[in-house]
């Protein structure tokens, strides 16, 4: 039905960004990046200087990153992304992607990071309203090795305390949300950059099926799958991880980075001491 309606739209005005935003969103739905790529950047002129442009330019890079085309992706960033910035839609899209290929170990690079760095804490560092954004500020504020940045282990530090202390205010429903899944996922978020990864998975697993109460959409979301995927993986806690990719998957069919990280673990789980490969249940 949403896709009927899109077209429908985009039939009757060829530049309309809520169509092509809702057909991204059934795209990624239906997960064949490979048709995002091809219908974003076909109709790439109808909608690059619209409100929307950045945001899109969002989803066409996340098909890259789902068929493994990581110079599309960088080429996307920083021909538009980086760009974007000065708002709130585009700090969240920038750091959500920068955040997807740092812990897929596929270093952006500290002068991608530091724009978005930068924008957050001039602005964002002590002013709490939505847990939803306050999850990407840590996301500038931890990536990499944070241990080795003296400076943005402060901040990060600063920050978990402001959202902590937000949390327990009780003065609207985004308090409530911060108190339950806010601030376990900073803390998660946080610790990734420290290298903890078994405490990754211990504060994320159990909050897997809550992160909807945070908001943005299932695209958006998935940066919370992939971290929790890697933090499994870089602690041994193979099964559990390929489990997790299992259920990615089963949503992705197509998704090429996911089919390729999937053989890496299950060719991994297979040289494990314990013997074969055991069912997790996920919770």
């Amino acid at each position: 039905r949403a896709e009927e309606l899109a077209r429908k739209a985009l039939d009757l005005q060829k530049k309309t960004p809520w169509a092509y935003h809702a057909l991204s969103h059934v795209i990624e739905e239906e997960g064949d990046a490979a048709c995002g790529v091809e219908f974003l950047t076909s109709s790439r002129e109808s909608w690059k200087d619209s409100l929307y442009g950045g945001h899109l330019t969002w989803h066409l890079a996340l098909y890259h990153l789902d068929l493994g085309n990581i110079e599309a992706v960088l080429a996307e960033y920083d021909s538009v992304l980086c760009d974007k910035v000065v708002s709130y839609l585009g700090l969240v899209d920038a750091a959500s992607l920068l955040w997807r290929l740092d812990v897929m170990g596929l270093d952006p690079g500290e002068e991608r990071w530091q724009k978005v760095v930068d924008a957050f804490t001039r602005c964002h560092l002590d002013h709490r309203a939505l847990t939803w954004f306050d999850a990407h500020v840590m996301m500038s504020l931890a990536h990499g090795k944070v241990t080795e940045s003296a400076a943005r282990l402060v901040l990060a530090e600063r920050l978990l305390k402001s959202i902590s202390e937000y949390a327990k205010n009780n003065t609207s429903t985004d308090c409530k949300i911060a108190d339950v899944v806010g601030v376990p996922v900073c803390n998660a978020l946080l610790a990734f950059g420290k290298e903890q990864y078994s405490e990754v998975v211990s504060l994320m697993l159990p909050l897997k099926y809550d992160l909807v109460k945070m908001g943005g959409s299932w695209a958006q979301r998935q940066v919370f799958s992939v971290t929790l995927i890697h933090a499994a993986i870089r602690s041994n806690q193979l099964p559990l991880a390929l489990a997790l990719i299992a259920e990615l998957k089963a949503m992705k069919p197509k998704n090429r980075t996911l089919d390729k990280l999937y053989n890496e673990v299950k060719s991994l789980c297979g040289t494990m001491e314990h013997g074969p490969i055991r069912i997790v249940q996920l919770p």
